[in-house]
């Protein structure tokens, strides 16, 4: 998927154009913090929950993954009609933080092959995913998600799936050595940072689970030491296939911002959503002006279009330096937008219907679903 398509089919996803989820905006009362964490709970529309297991396990440990896909698939692909293979929260691009199910329940998150069993883990382990493409593969001047070129059962290859082109540096992490065979991968954005920052400080204190993380010599290995261990880690700790999460992610920023005695969280949506914006007006007033030097053009179009950029240009530029300064820290609850709740409150107000059946999958956990690359 493009990156410049992203935005686009995320908003009219979120605005609930073709979609089978319904959601509904709450605040989750943070232990010992003065500011509320906002959240939107989505659920299916056919409200069964049997993606999920209502059964509750003692939390130790929290791991994140990331999606490798865009919102729209992540929220689908994690709602599956009784598939069981799912995590309480997704966090997408501009920050927003998607509850799918009460974070007190389970369902397998982390696959067969998992150190210390799939079922084990994920019932000890509360799963977040952040939406983004993972590793990038270089091709010519561009890069391109994991998706393109794939070789499907019938011979067939999937269609080329481009991000982004290799001078767009903004949007995603070059490695100086391969991380388990790929040196490029997309970039998650500082809404993502901030919002997983402030998820982890809520879910450490609800469920009282130690704010360590594993040492950066073992960070990013697969390591028995995972099995036992009560804190913060990722996917890739439990199974040596898996990318998310690895060194091209800002772990410093995440480890200082979760054990602060305080975090004061930035309007970091609205502050990147204004620089992607100012980045876009250059770029266009840039294209306007060498195409008039390069002609030497005084048609009117052309110098009423290029008058037309520049003031685009400057309105951008201005917009994002009054966000800078304001820099909202939103430090009361009087700020919050929406009911400020507990996640057992969305329970009962959002019911779901219970499956009459449930399926067991065994410690292995259910057999890995094929991608849907109609949804890329």
């Amino acid at each position: 998927m493009n990156h410049q398509k992203i935005s686009s089919i995320e908003n009219a996803f979120r605005l609930g154009q073709r979609t089978e989820l319904t959601f509904e905006k709450f605040s989750l009362k943070v232990p010992n913090e003065p500011t509320p964490l906002e959240i939107i709970a989505c659920r299916p529309k056919e409200k069964y929950n049997s993606y999920y297991y209502l059964a509750e396990h003692p939390k130790e440990k929290i791991v994140i993954h990331h999606t490798a896909g865009h919102l729209q698939g992540d929220l689908r692909s994690l709602t599956r009609k009784d598939y069981h293979v799912s995590v309480p929260f997704v966090i997408a691009r501009d920050g927003t933080i998607y509850q799918l199910h009460h974070s007190k329940y389970w369902s397998y998150h982390l696959g067969k092959g998992t150190l210390g069993g799939n079922g084990t883990q994920s019932k000890k382990g509360i799963g977040i995913e952040l939406s983004n493409y993972g590793y990038l593969k270089p091709k010519g001047q561009h890069l391109e998600t994991y998706h393109s070129r794939i070789k499907k059962q019938d011979g067939s290859f999937t269609r080329i799936d481009k991000y982004c082109e290799r001078a767009e540096t903004g949007l995603y992490v070059k490695l100086d050595k391969p991380y388990r065979k790929y040196n490029y991968y997309a970039s998650f954005t500082e809404a993502q940072y901030t919002s997983l920052i402030r998820l982890l400080r809520y879910l450490t204190k609800q469920y009282n689970i130690p704010v360590d993380f594993l040492p950066d010599s073992i960070r990013y290995q697969t390591t028995q030491k995972v099995v036992n261990f009560k804190g913060i880690t990722s996917h890739v700790n439990f199974r040596k296939d898996k990318f998310d999460i690895g060194p091209a992610f800002d772990w410093e920023k995440v480890i200082a911002g979760t054990k602060a005695a305080t975090f004061s969280a930035t309007d970091s949506a609205k502050i990147e959503r204004a620089e992607s914006a100012y980045l876009a007006a250059e770029k266009a007033f840039q294209i306007i002006q060498v195409k008039i030097w390069d002609t030497n053009s005084e048609l009117p179009a052309d110098l009423a279009a290029l008058k037309s950029a520049e003031q685009k240009l400057v309105a951008t530029h201005l917009e994002l330096q009054r966000l800078k300064t304001q820099s909202l820290s939103n430090n009361d609850d009087s700020n919050s937008t929406s009911p400020i709740v507990s996640e057992d409150i969305i329970d009962k107000q959002i019911p779901s219907i219970n499956s009459r059946s449930v399926q067991e999958f065994g410690e292995d956990g259910p057999d890995e679903m094929p991608f849907d690359y109609d949804m890329i």
